[in-house]
C-alpha cells in the first residue's frame, strides 16, 4: 500500500478541536493535565499522512481513571501500551474523522518525546522544512508505513536532540527501536496460513507498536507520520 503524505491542511486543526471536545465531554469527572493534538499535523506548514494524533496527558495517579472513561463512558477501544510504558492506545470504533488517541503520562517518555518533536518543529522553520523534503521523498518510493517510519529515524533523531527534552539513554532507546522490520517479517513467516483472525490481530498490533515506535513516538511510542 503506498504511503500517503499531503500539503498541512488548516482543516487538521479543526478536526482536532472537534475531538478535543468529544473527549473533554467523556473525561469531565478526570483530572487529566491536558489534550494535546501532537505529530505532524498539529505543525503548520508540515507535509503529514492525514491522521490526526491526539495525546491526552494525565498524572499516574489518574491514568487507570482516564483509561476506565474512555471505556466505559466513551465505548473506545483500549489497545493498551502496545510495549510503550506509560502510553496507552485507544481507537475509536466509530470515527468522523481518522485519528490516533493515547493517554500518556505527564513527563514520562513517550510524552516529552511527542511535545519535544512537535513543539521544536513549530519553533524551527528550516528544520521542518528539511523533514517535510525527507518524508516527501520516504513517502515517493516506500511501499508500506513501517519503511517509511524507518527511514525517518535519523532526522526523528536529529529534532529530539534539538528539542533537549529526553535523555541520551532514552534517545539510545529510541534509535535502538527503529530496525524492527525483520521483527515483523520473523513474525509474519511462522504464522501458519490456518491460524485464522488471532494471529492476524497479533501481527496487526505487532505492526501498529512498530509504526509507533518510528514515530519517535511515533516506541517510545509517535505520533504519526
Amino acid at each position: 500500500m503506498p504511503v500517503v503524505v499531503e500539503q498541512h491542511d488548516p482543516e487538521w486543526a479543526k478536526a482536532f478541536e472537534s475531538i478535543k471536545l468529544a473527549l473533554a465531554r467523556c473525561l469531565d469527572h478526570v483530572d487529566y493535565v491536558s489534550i494535546e493534538h501532537v505529530g505532524s499535523t498539529s505543525v503548520p506548514g508540515l507535509v503529514a499522512n492525514p491522521v490526526i494524533d491526539v495525546d491526552i496527558i494525565v498524572t499516574r495517579g489518574q491514568l487507570q481513571t482516564a483509561i476506565d472513561a474512555l471505556i466505559d463512558k466513551g465505548k473506545y477501544d483500549h489497545l493498551g501500551e502496545l510495549g510503550v510504558i506509560d502510553c496507552h492506545a485507544f481507537t475509536d470504533p466509530n470515527p468522523s474523522t481518522r485519528y490516533n488517541m493515547y493517554v500518556c503520562v505527564d513527563g514520562a517518555a513517550p510524552t516529552r518525546n511527542h511535545l519535544g518533536l512537535r513543539d521544536t518543529l513549530r519553533s524551527n522553520a528550516a528544520l521542518r522544512d528539511e523533514y517535510a523534503r525527507i518524508k516527501l521523498a520516504l513517502a515517493a518510493h516506500a511501499t508500506n508505513m513501517v519503511d517509511y517510519h524507518v527511514g525517518k529515524g535519523a532526522v526523528i533523531q536529529k529534532i529530539l536532540q534539538i528539542s533537549r527534552l529526553l535523555t541520551e539513554e532514552e534517545l539510545l532507546s529510541i534509535q535502538k527501536s527503529q530496525c524492527p522490520r525483520r521483527t515483523l517479517r520473523r513474525h509474519q513467516d511462522s504464522a501458519p496460513a490456518s491460524a485464522g483472525v488471532w494471529n492476524r490481530r497479533r501481527l496487526r498490533l505487532l505492526r501498529v507498536g512498530i509504526e509507533r515506535s518510528q514515530r519517535a513516538l511515533p516506541i517510545m511510542a509517535p505520533a504519526h507520520p
